[in-house]
């Protein structure tokens, strides 16, 4: 089963904040995390969420089904005021599929390589893919909060933020301060004035080495390049049953052929004929 974390960050007076209490309920204390579609409570009120260090703090639950979204209210109680904030999350599974889908057709090249090098390597591959091509974007959407200016993203997991591609409340653009690498929120250069408002963030994100879950899109679309990246890489282990020196070229060359393509892709919107085997416009 997939999970889904809410992840929390406090600030007061401009400096992460740890409060007195941080819990997840909406303001009648019914429901702290509730389905979008259904109403139905899947995180009871008066759930703590956990601290992570200084003014980070996260809570992760199971999700009853793949796919689904959800809408939770965040409390935190700063100098014995309590603060919410509303958010919205999808399922950990949504859209997304396992990087062992490439097993098999890995194997087929090197059958005598144990399963666990495999996943290790196919994460390494995949993991240099995204960071090469940004293949990965991602977007997110909520509610502002009035005079909030720190916004958590709420990313998949085992992902960070690599680039910002655009932030926009009501489809209008604004700015926000620059990030450091290991953030994976946004910070407004004025925060917003009004609750409500519909806040939409694009970016690129990368997996990290313990990421075993890719789009289904990109994995349908790139199987063929990724699975060449990960035989190149196991053909060049040497003193192993597999090490076959004078293959690694062939399957390199295919592996960067998808790198080049999706990087193609990403920047100028078109699509993959494979009839015709360039880019061309859809």
């Amino acid at each position: 089963m997939s999970q889904t974390i809410i992840r929390a960050t406090v600030r007061h007076e401009g400096e992460l904040y740890d409060p007195s209490a941080i819990v997840l309920s909406d303001i009648t204390g019914t429901w702290g995390v509730r389905r979008t579609d259904t109403g139905a409570t899947v995180v009871a009120a008066g759930t703590a969420l956990a601290r992570v260090s200084t003014g980070e703090y996260s809570y992760t639950f199971t999700d009853p089904a793949p796919g689904l979204s959800y809408e939770y209210v965040i409390a935190s109680t700063i100098e014995g005021v309590v603060y919410r904030h509303t958010g919205t999350a999808t399922g950990g599974a949504a859209g997304l599929g396992e990087l062992s889908t490439l097993d098999s057709r890995v194997r087929v090249h090197c059958g005598n390589a144990p399963l666990a090098l495999i996943h290790q390597v196919e994460r390494i591959i995949f993991r240099d893919f995204c960071m090469e091509t940004e293949a990965w974007e991602h977007t997110v959407t909520q509610d502002t909060v009035a005079d909030q200016a720190a916004y958590d993203l709420g990313l998949p997991d085992d992902t960070v933020l690599e680039r910002l591609l655009s932030v926009t409340i009501e489809d209008i653009a604004v700015a926000v301060k620059r990030l450091l690498p290991s953030e994976n929120g946004i910070t407004f250069e004025t925060a917003p004035t009004a609750s409500g408002d519909s806040l939409e963030v694009k970016c690129v994100v990368v997996p990290t080495l313990s990421c075993s879950r890719a789009p289904s899109w990109l994995l349908d679309r790139y199987a063929d390049g990724l699975v060449a990246g990960v035989v190149a890489y196991l053909k060049g282990m040497g003193g192993k049953p597999w090490f076959a020196p004078k293959e690694i070229d062939w399957h390199l060359s295919q592996f960067r052929t998808a790198v080049g393509r999706a990087h193609v892709e990403r920047i100028t919107g078109r699509g993959w004929n494979p009839r015709m085997k360039i880019p061309v416009l859809t």
